[in-house]
């Protein structure tokens, strides 16, 4: 949370940091494992894991931010107020495990997913009560 918490100003906290599930890991990791000998099996899994790392995702008291990249950074928000509907979805394998994903979209075509996230149903309930 390094870069969110370096760009908010004094006024503003983070009300909930939105984490990456497990899955996400262990899937970069049977990647690695089966699909090792090939190079598509490396890539993958290096790519996974340089996700997880520098994926960086919040909901604040005033807009709700999503950080991406190392090297390439690319960042995405949307203000509270300017939110006109939060989309859930889980899948059968993401309801087993806990997971799921949250589509933000606001006023203007604006756009952020939170994908293969924890606790996906707090995150909405969370965001449906500082939406009203």
């Amino acid at each position: 949370m390094r870069y969110i918490n370096s760009t908010l100003p004094d006024n503003e906290k983070i009300i909930l940091v939105v984490e990456l599930h497990w899955i996400r890991k262990f899937l970069a990791w049977f990647y690695l494992i089966f699909f090792g000998i090939f190079i598509i099996g490396i890539y993958l899994f290096v790519k996974i894991m340089i996700e997880n790392w520098t994926t960086e995702q919040a909901i604040t008291e005033k807009r709700v931010i999503k950080k991406i990249g190392w090297i390439k950074r690319s960042t995405e928000e949307i203000s509270l107020n300017r939110i006109e509907e939060v989309n859930f979805k889980q899948s059968i394998i993401q309801r087993l495990f806990g997971s799921g994903d949250i589509n933000i979209r606001g006023t203007g075509g604006g756009e952020v997913r939170f994908v293969w996230i924890e606790n996906p149903t707090q995150v909405h309930k969370t965001l449906n009560q500082l939406r009203s």
